[in-house]
């Protein structure tokens, strides 16, 4: 039997949750690499991800944590550096929702995108934004994950990865991505901590 030894990094050896209480879906998932910034070589430990079982893909959930309020006057948003968000990704809060445009990441403290004014109503810093099904102003439904992703991946030519859906004591100041009420509720096997 031949082994193959990969180079880890970044959370890789950090615990994040214990392992002995994961549960994961059978099979492995194509990773569709379209829902992350180009030139991505990894998908990180702890993600989180959509599943089709139908088509055996897994497509990343994501979440930006607002660097700067938005009031209703708001024609940019600020959101915190790292957040993999896509000039074409629907993300919102409450009910509304709205599609990314140009992403501006010339500032050092935070990344920003252009607005129309009162498309997603108030939030305060520090609120944490999320993928939604389609934008608009009210009746959007957020779009939640159906487990994280169990180890980082190599973004080569056809990446798979493992998900788990079921996990105990996940600490949350280690997973890669802010973490939304509703994510914690979807994610009902999961424990999370801290």
């Amino acid at each position: 039997m031949d082994y193959k030894e990969t180079a880890q990094s970044g959370n890789s050896y950090s615990h994040m949750w214990d392992v002995e209480t994961t549960r994961e879906f059978e099979g492995g998932f194509l990773f569709d690499k379209t829902t992350v910034p180009s030139g991505t070589l990894k998908l990180p430990k702890g993600v989180f991800l959509k599943v089709d079982h139908t088509e055996r893909k897994a497509t990343l959930v994501k979440t930006a944590v607002l660097a700067a309020a938005i009031t209703a006057e708001s024609t940019e948003v600020r959101i915190e550096k790292g957040s993999m968000l896509l000039a074409t990704d629907v993300i919102g809060i409450g009910s509304a929702a709205v599609t990314v445009g140009a992403i501006d990441s010339s500032e050092e403290d935070y990344d920003s995108f252009d607005i129309v004014a009162e498309s997603l109503g108030t939030a305060a810093s520090g609120a944490i934004l999320q993928t939604y099904d389609s934008a608009g102003a009210t009746g959007k439904v957020a779009v939640n994950p159906d487990g994280l992703n169990y180890r980082e991946i190599d973004l080569d030519a056809q990446p798979s990865c493992s998900v788990i859906y079921e996990a105990r004591g996940i600490v949350v100041s280690r997973l890669p991505q802010a973490i939304t009420t509703a994510i914690k509720t979807a994610l009902k096997f999961m424990q999370f901590i801290g």
